[in-house]
């Protein structure tokens, strides 16, 4: 039985920088919205900016299955899932959070999926630029190393996996801002 060909094999290189650029946006906010928790402890600014974040990754992780190759007919529905799983359990942590329950368990295995996304998403062979998928490799190991160092971020060891994940994760952002610039690189590069 032959897989359905889509209609086109490219990316849509728009709604990928559109959606890139909307969850970077939405990053912004959610780092002022915990600072402002953080100072003043108006956590319900927090909540609302950490949904809303949710919402953009959700569609960041619907717009970049156009990336992913399609030689066969499992890999872009597996690593959709994936990126879109750890979306309804980051969903379901920030609903827990303000009736008090604990996040952290929530919090890291969101984290977990979405590193396994983005691991999945690079090592694939997606239809982007070459240091992207790079990035999203590097990137999402960090981000598999932070969700599953929380386990006990206490311990010496766990603290040294916790700052290597964090380190490792700026690459995540380097993969976004790749994904930002990707109208504008491509748009050069075809002479338009």
């Amino acid at each position: 039985m032959a897989v359905p060909s889509s209609p086109s094999l490219e990316p849509d290189v728009r709604a990928i920088s559109r959606a890139a650029r909307w969850w970077f946006a939405t990053f912004v906010v959610e780092v002022v919205a915990l600072i402002t928790d953080l100072v003043f402890h108006v956590r319900i600014l927090t909540v609302v900016a950490n949904v809303i974040a949710t919402g953009t990754m959700a569609f960041l992780v619907w717009t970049l299955r156009t990336a992913l190759p399609r030689r066969d007919r499992w890999t872009m529905p597996v690593l959709t899932s994936i990126g879109l799983l750890g979306v309804v359990v980051e969903f379901a942590s920030q609903l827990g959070g303000p009736i008090g329950a604990s996040v952290i368990p929530l919090a890291s295995i969101a984290t977990v999926l979405y590193g396994g996304w983005l691991v999945g998403l690079g090592g694939s062979r997606p239809t982007l630029p070459p240091p992207l998928p790079r990035r999203a490799v590097i990137g999402g190991m960090g981000w598999l190393l932070t969700g599953l160092a929380t386990n006990d971020p206490l311990q010496p060891i766990w603290l040294a996996l916790v700052a290597l994940g964090a380190l490792l994760s700026l690459f995540a952002l380097g993969f976004v801002f790749g994904l930002i610039d990707l109208d504008r690189s491509t748009v050069g590069m075809s002479g338009s």
